[in-house]
Parts: structure tokens; C-alpha cells; sequence
């Protein structure tokens, strides 16, 4: 994404596991703030498919995309609700692992604590 000028960061237990917490990673997740449009652009070409909003997993958008060995997801404005109440997570960029731009671990902690996770 970062070749068409998508700003992304990777969250969820991807980005624990770039912090050094031991933990399992069925997915990566990736989130962005850009346009909608421009990101499923930009995954054109990919094996991908739209992942509908499921509570408390209420984003603007989201796609699987399937790689060799991984699958990705690609979350656009990410947001989870926590009854009436939705809380986005902006997509901060605080520093890169492995090349991959890492996001704000505060953030994420905060969003996961709001759903009980």
C-alpha cells in the first residue's frame, strides 16, 4: 500500500507480537485512514475479498487479502463499538518492525480494553 501513498500501520496481535509479547497471529492486521476507494485500488491484482462489519468490529471497510503463507487484513478507519458507543482508532504510525510500520500500541490496548479483550 505504501507504493500508492497509503499511510498503514500494523495492530492487533501482529503489532504485540512486534512489541515482543508472545502470542498467536492468525492475521495481520493492517489499518489506514486513507480514502476507501484508493485502498481497494490499491489491492487490485490480489487475492482479496470485503469483510462485512460484525460487532464490535465496525470499521468503514475492510478486506482479506491472502498471501503466500499469511493472509491480511486491510481495515479502513478502524473502529470498534462498545454498546452505543464507537470508538475509532486512528492509524499512528510509532515505528517500524521487521520494515513494516508499526501502530500506536496505547491506541490499540485502549480500543481492545473498551471490548473486553
Amino acid at each position: 500500500m505504501a507504493a500508492v501513498g497509503v499511510v498503514h500501520s500494523l495492530g492487533g496481535s501482529g503489532l504485540r507480537r512486534a512489541l515482543g509479547e508472545p502470542c498467536e497471529v492468525r492475521d495481520w492486521d493492517l489499518t489506514t485512514d486513507a480514502d476507501t476507494d484508493l485502498v481497494h485500488r490499491a489491492l487490485v491484482g490480489l487475492d482479496h475479498r470485503w469483510l462485512p462489519p460484525v460487532d464490535p468490529w465496525v470499521s468503514e471497510a475492510a478486506w482479506s487479502v491472502v498471501l503466500p503463507g499469511a493472509s491480511v487484513d486491510v481495515i479502513v478507519r478502524f473502529a470498534v463499538r462498545s454498546g452505543d458507543v464507537v470508538h475509532r482508532v486512528p492509524t499512528v504510525v510509532t515505528g517500524t518492525w521487521e520494515g513494516v510500520p508499526i501502530g500506536d500500541p496505547e491506541r490499540w490496548a485502549d480500543a481492545m480494553a473498551r471490548i473486553g479483550r
